[in-house]
């Protein structure tokens, strides 16, 4: 959940990561040879070059999947900016710009269209938003809403246009378009029923979901075929990332355990096999609680509570149940993305929890000028075996491995993706 509480632990346990690693590789039929491991790797067609969408290009969002070059990443210039990213942006050619605005996901509440216009949402009465389990920090204490408006628009020099029944986050959006260029957009639940409660509270008419869904696909400007929405109640900018040509990198922790220990057959530092190793430990065994040492004596010491381990049947039965909705019409390549470790309590030198502490699917993927496939995500706190990996996942995919950056960081859900917006002007 990109919740502020979380943002503001995260602030004291978690320094913004300047992460590079270095490449060597060799490629062969059907497999990357990389530092730190072998990994057999499907291949794929090259990457579609970008086609002429079919309807508005003004209108229509901007894809996520690099069918679009990418004009510029907005985000907020006053928050820590790191060298790393400025250096990959450059290199792509996108320009980094500024927005300014009283939250810290702007990827979240900033979604622009193909010509460079803020989307701006359904205006929707506070007790329908409050039943969507919206999860970007909609409301402060005092219900405020945030929301980009015309006046932020304006302030960037962007024009904007509202949807007349569709509320959404820019999390819970993947956009993207198909090889023949029809546009696509993948959403959860949530803007579905807000559009249904809303129409409902406008016309005193109760229409179905089916009916909803028309209604959201056209704010989108999307064929109403091309509208998907998969059973997740959270981010999807999470597990999702999206390539061109109707392409998704899909999370499967269940790769986890066999990707670590591949890593952990190969050339490693001290230091990064004693991580590695530890994680590894955490995905085969799971992790037992104890009571402090300095608990009452009839319990310190002893198990607190169940085994917890780094991802349980319903994680998995959710993202299966998402590949089977989106399976039909793209290409899914299911792989490890996420990777989770134990991690010490600030106050407490016994106590530890499971850290979501590396997520290479919360960054973005683009086209620059030159056309090509670039992706900047998260980095993997110097681990670079593992950032080794995810490199070797997207050259499989098509991606040059010189056009994969890691400077960003994550943390329990919010990363280098949630901090910035594309856009295409």
């Amino acid at each position: 959940m990109k919740r502020k509480i979380i943002a503001l632990i995260a602030a004291f346990i978690i320094q913004p990561l300047l992460c590079g690693a270095s490449w060597s590789a060799a490629s062969e039929t059907g497999r990357q040879i990389f530092e730190g491991g072998t990994f057999t790797l499907d291949r794929v067609d090259p990457p579609a070059t970008p086609a002429t969408p079919l309807n508005n290009a003004d209108g229509l969002l901007f894809p996520e999947d690099g069918s679009m070059p990418m004009a510029a990443w907005y985000t907020d210039l006053e928050q820590a900016v790191s060298p790393g990213l400025v250096s990959a942006l450059a290199a792509e050619g996108v320009e980094l710009r500024g927005i300014k605005f009283r939250y810290d996901w702007i990827q979240d509440i900033a979604v622009f269209s193909r010509g460079g216009a803020i989307i701006l949402q359904a205006e929707m009465p506070v007790r329908i938003l409050k039943d969507l389990g919206l999860t970007m920090g909609v409301f402060d204490f005092d219900d405020n809403l945030t929301a980009v408006s015309e006046h932020t628009a304006e302030s960037i020099g962007s024009t904007s246009r509202r949807m007349k029944w569709t509320f959404l986050e820019g999390g819970g959006l993947i956009t993207g378009s198909f090889r023949d260029g029809r546009p696509y957009a993948i959403i959860t639940p949530s803007p579905v029923e807000g559009a249904r409660n809303l129409y409902l509270e406008k016309t005193r008419i109760a229409i179905s979901s089916a009916d909803a869904k028309v209604l959201v696909a056209k704010d989108l400007e999307v064929d109403e075929d091309d509208l998907f929405i998969i059973p997740a109640f959270r981010h999807i900018d999470l597990f999702i990332a999206p390539l061109r040509g109707g392409e998704l990198l899909l999370s499967d922790p269940s790769k986890t355990a066999g990707v670590l220990k591949q890593l952990l057959a190969g050339s490693l530092q001290d230091r990064e096999r004693e991580q590695l190793a530890g994680m590894l430990e955490l995905y085969q065994n799971g992790f037992q609680p104890v009571y402090s040492g300095s608990a009452p004596p009839d319990i310190a010491g002893k198990p607190m509570g169940d085994r917890l381990f780094a991802y349980d049947k319903s994680e998995t039965a959710m993202l299966d149940a998402v590949e089977r909705e989106l399976s039909g019409r793209f290409k899914i390549v299911r792989t490890a993305g996420v990777f989770k470790n134990l991690e010490r309590y600030i106050n407490s030198a016994e106590s530890l929890y499971i850290r979501d502490g590396i997520n290479f699917f919360n960054g973005f993927t683009g086209s620059g000028r030159s056309g090509k496939l670039f992706q900047i995500t998260n980095g993997a706190a110097g681990l670079t075996a593992l950032e080794n990996y995810w490199r070797s996942v997207l050259v499989a995919q098509g991606v040059a491995p010189e056009r994969v950056y890691f400077p960003g960081s994550y943390s329990q859900g919010a990363g280098l993706d949630c901090r910035g917006a594309p856009a295409g002007q």
